[in-house]
């Protein structure tokens, strides 16, 4: 019993070792089983997307812009997948069209720098010296270069009736220029961009309604025209218009090139008639310092031998030959004094100087005082004494004659000293030994002494001060002091 007992138990334990050899070995090969299948899904799920994300970036590197990844699933990689072949399409356009874009780009720089190139032309054009006409005839023509235009004109507002007024024209008909020779402000397609003051293009094949004279254009055969403001500084100085004879609309990048044109010919326009303003308000300094020195001078010795000459006369009705050779005497002198008058006022008035040439300049006007009214002059220099600036020279010297010109009539004096100082100003002193005079007499304007009141005026012109310093037999000084 016991050896069946041990038997049975023997079996019982050979039954569940085997048992449990077979649920290992089932283990085993279920765990083979489950790393392969996992081992498929990862290269199925990651790596053959992954690896299809790498060809196509390769391709893309070659530049095949054509390869594409299939978008199987809808998971991460799907989107993936999706937003290559979405960049792949962007880049085989942008690539396609690449060169196209170049050419445009390139297009665009040349036509920009084409338009730098005409401002910098017209611009170094508009510097140079000359009339207002011929300024506004180059401009014309360089605008028809630049936009093939068939025609045009330059239109200036006259001031005093508020109209355009057409100054230069290029290639335009006899029977338009007589026709629009005037055009009022706020009239036809002109009028109306210079009192708005922005340019406007217009197509003549199908214009406006109200617009009118037009019609001028249009018998022409223009087929579309532009116009451009002068204006500077919110002011209108004209409109210049440009004609075409096939249908033509410009752009915006045209039209602002044109306006920044026309503020560079507006500019210039200013210049010149401020220049010319200058001038004419010298002129008339000029004219007006003439009339006082000719009153001053001639108009009193014409009244002198006026009544000299009825003195003259009287004497000779009443037969007093001595009375009346002691007045033709005396008109003698007036006239000799009224010669030296109008050859000094000839010299002074004469007097060409260059900067550097001051002190030849003074140098000169005293030797010629000295050899005609037998004074003896000098000159002398005490420190840095630069000359003065261009614009101011002449009215230096003009200043110097007319000193000289008092003493010559007033001083009786025997000798005339010119000195100039330098330092923190620069002074000019002219110094005589005559009789003198009592300052306080002499007013602001000069008063009776219409010379000193010239050189003031002269002095006040030029930014300077006139200092007199005199007194009844001790002699003048007349200095003049100009700030560095």
């Amino acid at each position: 019993m016991v050896n069946e007992l041990v038997l049975l138990v023997e079996q019982s334990n050979a039954r569940h070792t085997r048992l449990m050899y077979v649920f290992q070995n089932a283990l085993v090969a279920f765990s083979l089983l489950g790393a392969i299948f996992l081992i498929y899904l990862f290269h199925s799920l990651v790596i053959r997307p992954v690896d299809s994300l790498r060809t196509g970036i390769e391709r893309m590197a070659a530049a095949d812009f054509g390869v594409r990844l299939p978008v199987a699933t809808q998971d991460e990689f799907g989107e993936l997948a999706s937003g290559f072949n979405h960049m792949a399409d962007h880049l085989q356009d942008f690539y396609a069209t690449l060169e196209q874009r170049v050419a445009d780009k390139t297009h665009s720089v040349e036509e920009k720098n084409r338009e730098l190139a005409l401002l910098y032309e017209i611009t170094a054009y508009l510097a140079e010296p000359a009339t207002l006409e011929a300024v506004c005839k180059g401009v014309l023509l360089r605008l028809c270069d630049l936009l093939a235009a068939d025609g045009g004109v330059v239109r200036l507002v006259n001031a005093a009736t508020r109209e355009l007024e057409i100054v230069v024209s290029s290639n335009m008909s006899e029977c338009f220029l007589r026709a629009e020779a005037r055009l009022p402000m706020g009239s036809c397609l002109c009028g109306g961009a210079a009192a708005q003051g922005a340019a406007v293009a217009q197509d003549l094949t199908a214009p406006p309604s109200s617009v009118e004279l037009l019609a001028n254009c249009i018998e022409d055969g223009y087929a579309a025209m532009a116009a451009i403001p002068i204006r500077s500084k919110h002011q209108v100085f004209g409109i210049v218009t440009l004609f075409f004879r096939i249908p033509r609309v410009l752009d915006a990048d045209e039209l602002r090139l044109l306006e920044a044109i026309g503020q560079h010919l507006a500019v210039t326009i200013e210049n010149l008639r401020l220049v010319l303003r200058e001038k004419e308000m010298a002129v008339s300094e000029e004219r007006n310092l003439l009339a006082q020195e000719l009153h001053d001078s001639i108009a009193q010795a014409l009244a002198f031998l006026n009544i000299q000459a009825q003195m003259l006369q009287a004497s000779l009705r009443s037969g007093d030959l001595a009375e009346a050779a002691e007045e033709l005497s005396r008109m003698r002198e007036a006239i000799q004094e009224s010669y030296d008058n109008v050859r000094e006022l000839l010299v002074h008035f004469r007097i060409k100087v260059n900067h550097a040439d001051l002190d030849d300049a003074v140098r000169s006007a005293l030797e010629k005082f000295e050899g005609q009214t037998d004074i003896r002059t000098s000159l002398r220099k005490i420190g840095d004494a630069v000359a003065p600036a261009a614009t101011s020279t002449i009215q230096v010297l003009h200043i110097i004659q007319e000193a000289l010109s008092n003493v010559r009539k007033h001083a009786a004096a025997s000798a005339v000293d010119v000195e100039m100082r330098g330092g923190a100003e620069f002074a000019i002193a002219v110094r005589d030994n005559g009789k003198g005079f009592d300052p306080t007499q002499v007013t602001e304007d000069g008063g009776s002494h219409v010379g000193i009141g010239i050189m003031r005026e002269r002095a006040h012109r030029i930014g300077a001060r006139l200092q007199l310093d005199a007194a009844p037999g001790r002699g003048t000084c007349v200095t003049l002091i100009l700030p560095r």
